[in-house]
């Protein structure tokens, strides 16, 4: 039978990504295993394979093509591959101990200390998990507001010092990303559980071009407002507030908006 030279390979691994993009892992599964029926040396193709059994949660399928893969090619690493394995398997122990021997050999692949981050936090690891989360948000050109959120939720639970440095991360988010309510919010709240209302008020009034219209921002506002001795503002923002939820549909969360505003014209007296 005739193998495959390394080019055709290359370019069924790359129809493969992109028949998995667009139909789905069974159909890609299908693929995969007619392509090695006839070429079953292939690693690239069981790496694929493997990968595309781990995201099935066929797990010991996954782990017999990457050590299959690894014995037909001794260079090939596969720490990565099977450190993700672990880590939905729920292993964190052995998924930190594949995604650390492949940050020895690759310093700067962001994936990795994000999954490590992830492994550490999941095993109770903390301070691993925190550092991890900072090396990943260091390098990652494209992290998202959610990594960020994370990373500054996990550095706040751990106290004062926590916090500093999630509200550090939170910031640094805003300046890579752009202004966005889901980080200057939670900022915002970070600011308040410290008893800084000025400067979570400032923070909350940074999003007013963003989020100003909605009643639920007036209504933080005037909590805000109330907490800085602004009482006349205070005031004449609810009543606008007040105006809007009138004028709604009552939901769940307009009526929880509701209360939240009773209780602050309570405060005002």
């Amino acid at each position: 039978m005739r193998l495959l030279s390394r080019a055709m390979l290359a370019a069924m691994s790359l129809h493969i990504t992109a028949l998995m993009a667009h139909s789905g892992d069974h159909s890609s599964i299908n693929e995969l295993n007619a392509l090695l029926a006839t070429t079953p040396d292939a690693p690239s193709l069981l790496l694929i394979r493997g990968a595309t059994f781990t995201r099935m949660g066929q797990w010991d399928k996954a782990e017999q093509d990457f050590l299959r893969a690894k014995q037909i090619d001794k260079h090939i690493n596969i720490d990565f591959e099977l450190a993700q394995l672990y880590f939905q398997r729920n292993l964190f122990t052995y998924s930190l101990l594949h995604v650390n021997r492949y940050i020895n050999i690759n310093p700067e692949y962001a994936p990795a200390y994000l999954l490590k981050a992830r492994s550490a936090q999941a095993s109770g690891q903390t301070g691993i998990a925190q550092q991890s989360w900072v090396d990943y948000l260091t390098i990652a050109p494209d992290a998202h507001p959610g990594d960020y959120l994370a990373a500054a939720r996990l550095h706040a639970s751990t106290g004062s010092i926590g916090v500093e440095k999630a509200l550090e991360l939170l910031d640094q988010g805003i300046k890579r990303i752009g202004l966005t309510a889901q980080l200057q919010g939670y900022a915002m709240q970070l600011e308040l559980d410290r008893d800084q209302p000025t400067l979570a008020y400032r923070r909350w009034r940074s999003l007013e071009n963003q989020l100003g219209a909605t009643p639920k921002y007036k209504i933080t506002l005037a909590q805000l407002l109330v907490l800085t001795d602004r009482l006349s503002e205070a005031r004449i923002t609810l009543e606008d507030a007040k105006t809007q939820l009138l004028k709604q549909r009552k939901t769940p969360a307009r009526k929880t908006l509701e209360r939240k505003l009773m209780r602050i014209e309570e405060q005002l007296g």
